[in-house]
C-alpha cells in the first residue's frame, strides 16, 4: 500500500532523475530544480512522494476553488499497481476534502494512463490538439475528470 508524503529538498535527485528517465519523457515536461523548489514552498500546491518503504513515484496538484488538477504523476516502478493506488488515494482524500471536481490531462500517446482513468471513471471532457510540443513535434493531450457525486467510494 502506498504512502504520501510531503517533498521535500532532499528528494530533488530521485524527483529529477525519475523526469530524466527515457521511459517517462514522452509523458512529462521536465522542470528544473528551481522549479520544483518553488512548487514545494506554495501551500495550494501538492508536491507528493509516492513511498512503499521506499520512494516509487511523486506528484504534482493544485487546488483551485473547489477543483483539483492533477498536474503530473511519475511513477518509478511501472506495472505494480502504485499509480492506481495513488490515483485512488488522491480521490478518496480530495473528494472527502470536500473538492468537487478533480481533473487531469494526459498525452493521448499515454495508453497505459488512459485505461486506467477511464476504468476509474474520469470522463473526456475533451482533445487540446498539438497542444504539447515534443522533441520535434507536437502531441495532443485529453482532458479528463471526474465529479464527486461520479466518485464511487
Amino acid at each position: 500500500m502506498v504512502t504520501l508524503r510531503k517533498s521535500n529538498i532532499k528528494d530533488l535527485n530521485f524527483i529529477l532523475e525519475a523526469e530524466k528517465s527515457a521511459s517517462r519523457s514522452a509523458y512529462v515536461i521536465k522542470w528544473s530544480r528551481e522549479e520544483h523548489t518553488n512548487v514545494m514552498n506554495k501551500l495550494e500546491w501538492d508536491h507528493m512522494i509516492i513511498e512503499d518503504n521506499e520512494p516509487v513515484g511523486y506528484f504534482i496538484g493544485k487546488k483551485q476553488d473547489d477543483n483539483y488538477e492533477l498536474m503530473r504523476i511519475v511513477i518509478t516502478k511501472a506495472g505494480l499497481g502504485y499509480g492506481s493506488q495513488t490515483i485512488r488515494k488522491l480521490l478518496k482524500d480530495k473528494f472527502d476534502q470536500g473538492i468537487h471536481r478533480f481533473w487531469l490531462d494526459v498525452r493521448m500517446h499515454n495508453k497505459n494512463a488512459m485505461v486506467l482513468y477511464d476504468k476509474l471513471g474520469f470522463v473526456e471532457e475533451g482533445i487540446l490538439r498539438d497542444a504539447v510540443r515534443y522533441n520535434e513535434t507536437y502531441v495532443s493531450v485529453r482532458i479528463m475528470s471526474i465529479l464527486r457525486s461520479e466518485y464511487e467510494i
